[in-house]
């Protein structure tokens, strides 16, 4: 079980890390990912189901982390998160996501590229 996590945060981090490169030189294409979030039903408990599977990852790899209490709760947070997200009506999240698809600029997704890149890198250098 706990190797099984460490995979899933490990593949999570390269999700962000991935994400990051999209951010930093396709923008545009980062943004309109954005906006189809929780565009459908499948999109939306899709995106959601993994996210909880993500954070119980981190909750269950959290001990074998060097920074036990960030894993732990950033773990609870994605959980806790993808089951409130679950819980209200999709067009709420899908209303939350187009607003801010709309509201970044490509300049502002781009500029914030780089801390998804740090993020994905920490996370692998922590957990591997």
């Amino acid at each position: 079980m706990l190797v099984l996590a460490k995979v899933i945060v490990a593949i999570s981090a390269l999700w962000l890390i991935a994400v990051s490169v999209m951010m930093i030189y396709r923008p545009s294409v980062a943004l309109t990912g954005l906006s189809k979030m929780a565009g459908t039903n499948m999109i939306n408990y899709t995106e959601l189901s993994l996210r909880l599977i993500a954070g119980l990852a981190f909750i269950i790899a959290a001990p074998l982390s060097s920074v036990y209490l960030i894993f732990h709760y950033f773990g609870w947070f994605l959980a806790v998160s993808a089951i409130v997200l679950m819980a209200i009506p999709r067009k709420w999240h899908q209303n939350y996501a187009l607003y801010w698809a709309r509201k970044l600029s490509p300049f502002t997704v781009r500029a914030l590229g780089p801390l998804s890149l740090v993020a994905g890198l920490a996370i692998l250098k922590t957990i591997l």
